[in-house]
């Protein structure tokens, strides 16, 4: 009833969307959109028809070939054997067969990676690196633009502005791959690829209803202007996050919390293929978030949560041109725009210390009680970035990439810089990568990422290695890499405190270092790829140890205010980690699929804490020891398909979190795919956590059973 109740109203809903999509700094993008949806229904011959052409000749590689391709490790398209690291793909089938409602989910399934909930609607993803708030050592992409925000040092998942049902596929690099990427790989990267429009045609509605009051929807028209083809999706999604709980430690006023999010967001793709060797990708989106995040000591809101405001926009635009003897040159631009707004009253000062407000004269020197207000205000983070790669045969069994670009990073946030003007960071890298196979079973990468900016300087992150194929089908690899991470713009200039309206200080929460540096990484990576089975079956196992230097955090320093201290943003740990972690995936036919994920890790460190007293606590425990999971899906007849995936994780103290004890979880999804008339539609069950609760990162994110019923349907 609900779908049928969209479809009919299809008109309205668009222009509902419309309308509280255009805000101040959107209205040009959304009238844009609007305009080319107009004209979408004005035509719709396919471009393959007028240049002679089927989809199949300029799809992306074939990953799900005998011999899958890739190109997120070294940036040229290489088969799985001979890339000089150890990579996962998540296909349309494991994602479909995951039951996912939230894209950080699915990189559970990958060994190694840890994926959790900081509270309900904010996610950490991490490769056996900081468990925190904001973990800020991967590279995340869209295809192939960076989504790591400046603001926050890391990705702020819950505005990507896409959704699990845009994704085609993800690459994920099980390792550092700074060489091809930079600094944000610091400890891996990911490439999350959206399904093309090319191969797209019709109107596709999603519904998804269920608990934690679930209410997602997203409606996404593909079709064809002239020589483009498009997709114009827009989604709504809200949820009321965790369970609201008392909390177990420190009580405070309110009794429970509360986590909510409401999102929407409108995007749009089009790829333009003028000439059979040029190809024009251009994408833009907007959107708007409301997440409520639980407080905690002195930023507690008066009903224990802030409200939190995120408004994004982006533009992307690629042009690749294919020339003579499979050589290519890519040249690519994009723009991201983040908008936070969060204000926290935090009452009386007087209540806040717990002292009469006579005694506020007495401790600021005749300074009266005053209402404290502040938060993360009006703050605003843009990213400019421009960059030129040209891929090239060098000689029969040699291959180059290499290019260059610019990255310009600005933010303003006087909460979070302690001034009103931005601050900035310009940056320029120049990167190649050469493939030599010197014998059929034999191929050497070497590769190097240069990198300049304003804050540190110079910095070169190498790699080399090697990958030999002793045996059909049998391949190992051994790989060395050194890598950098710079301070992020805020890294380097966070200076958060507390003051009256007139300014006057009251406290010094964090500052930053005037001598901080780039953090340093050195791995050395073995790994085995071998196929059964007539590949029927895959066997990935990878052996590492990555030695970290100079990790950025917080040391606690001496100083001259209400607390006596401040949180120095500096360079404060040193780690290293050891294991290994294997993917085994066994397809005995097209409707069975069983994949095996297993990662140890033996990690151990130490963070420089406090200067005095000095402290300096050994790191042990802040990653799992275990994490696997199992993911098994089938097929049956008359289109039901049903699967179960099982994780686990050992015990970790979660850096910013609790110590929480080893947790499993068992997920359940059944669909079905049926016809109403000529529209192909699909039903899916879907139930997380078959098995007791549990807590997630923080001892109140009991994370239950929960039930979801999600819907789709294909219009022609």
């Amino acid at each position: 009833m609900m779908i049928n109740l969209m479809i009919n109203s299809r008109k309205e809903y668009w222009f509902l969307t419309f309308k509280l999509l255009i805000t101040r700094q959107s209205q040009t993008i959304a009238f844009v959109s609007i305009l080319i949806f107009a004209l979408c229904n004005l035509f719709s011959k396919p471009v393959f028809a007028q240049i002679g052409l089927t989809p199949e000749h300029i799809d992306q590689a074939d990953f799900l070939s005998e011999v899958p391709i890739v190109s997120s490790a070294t940036r040229l398209n290489q088969k799985i054997t001979e890339v000089p690291a150890s990579i996962t793909i998540i296909d349309r089938e494991m994602i479909e067969a995951s039951g996912a409602t939230e894209i950080p989910q699915l990189f559970r399934l990958v060994p190694g990676y840890i994926s959790y909930y900081v509270f309900g609607n904010q996610f950490g993803v991490t490769n056996r690196g900081l468990t925190i708030e904001f973990p800020g050592d991967l590279e995340v992409m869209i295809d192939g633009r960076s989504v790591y925000e400046p603001i926050f040092s890391a990705v702020e998942w819950s505005s990507l502005g896409i959704t699990v049902e845009d994704i085609d596929y993800i690459e994920v690099l099980r390792g550092s791959n700074t060489p091809a990427y930079g600094s944000n790989a610091y400890l891996g990267a990911i490439n999350i690829v959206t399904a093309n429009p090319v191969k797209a045609y019709g109107t596709n509605i999603n519904v998804t209803l269920g608990d934690l009051h679930t209410r997602n929807t997203q409606i996404k028209q593909n079709g064809s202007v002239g020589a483009a083809n498009y997709s114009l999706g827009v989604s709504y999604r809200s949820n009321e996050g965790f369970p609201r709980l008392k909390k177990q430690e420190n009580p405070i006023p309110f009794d429970r919390i509360q986590d909510s999010n409401e999102a929407l967001h409108l995007n749009l793709r089009l790829i333009y293929t003028p000439t059979v060797f040029d190809t024009i990708d251009f994408q833009v989106g907007v959107g708007k978030s409301d997440l409520d995040i639980p407080g905690n000591d002195l930023t507690d809101g008066p009903n224990g949560f802030n409200e939190r405001e995120i408004e994004t926009n982006y533009q992307f635009i690629q042009w690749r041109k294919s020339l003579q003897n499979t050589n290519e040159i890519q040249l690519q631009f994009y723009h991201n725009r983040l908008a936070v707004d969060e204000i926290r009253e935090l009452g009386p000062l007087s209540g806040l210390l717990s002292v009469p407000p006579s005694f506020i004269p007495l401790i600021f020197d005749g300074h009266a009680d005053e209402d404290i207000v502040t938060g993360i205000r009006d703050t605003i983070s843009e990213r400019f970035d421009l960059e030129l790669q040209h891929k090239l045969n060098l000689a029969e069994h040699q291959r180059l990439v290499w290019g260059a670009g610019a990255r310009y990073d600005k933010i303003r946030s006087e909460f979070l810089l302690g001034r009103k003007d931005a601050v900035d960071e310009l940056q320029y890298r120049l990167f190649a990568n050469w493939e030599w196979r010197l014998r059929e079973n034999l191929t050497f990468n070497f590769g190097a990422m240069s990198e300049h900016n304003n804050i540190v300087g110079n910095f070169i992150s190498p790699r080399a290695a090697v990958n030999y194929q002793f045996l059909p089908g049998q391949v190992i690899h051994s790989s060395y890499t050194y890598g950098n991470r710079t301070p992020s713009v805020l890294e380097s200039s966070q200076y958060q405190a507390t003051s009256f309206a007139d300014g006057t200080l009251i406290d010094v929460d964090i500052n930053f270092d005037d001598d901080i540096d780039e953090s340093k990484v050195r791995e050395v990576e073995i790994g085995y790829l071998g196929n059964f089975l007539n590949s029927k079956l895959t066997v990935d196992l990878r052996a590492f140890r990555t030695e970290t230097d100079r990790v950025i955090g917080e040391v606690i320093n001496l100083f001259p205010d209400l607390s006596g201290d401040v949180h120095t943003v500096s360079n404060t740990m040193d780690w290293v980690s050891k294991g290994f972690d294997t993917q085994i995936q066994f397809r005995p036919s097209n409707t069975i699929l069983l994949s095996l994920q297993y990662a140890y890790t033996d990690f151990h460190g130490n963070r420089f804490k406090r200067v005095e007293p000095l402290e300096i606590p050994a790191l042990n425990r802040e990653l799992p020891r275990h994490n696997a999971n199992l993911l098994v899906s089938k097929a049956f007849k008359q289109g039901w398909n049903a699967s179960f995936v099982w994780f686990y994780v050992s015990e970790v103290a979660w850096r910013q979190g609790d110590l929480i004890k080893s947790q499993d979880r068992l997920d359940l999804r059944l669909a079905k795919t049926f016809n109403i008339g000529a529209r192909a539609a699909k039903a899916e069950l879907i139930v997380h956590n078959l098995l007791n609760d549990y807590p997630e990162f923080e001892d109140f994110n009991l994370f239950d059973t929960r039930v979801f019923l999600r819907l789709s349907i294909n219009l022609p």
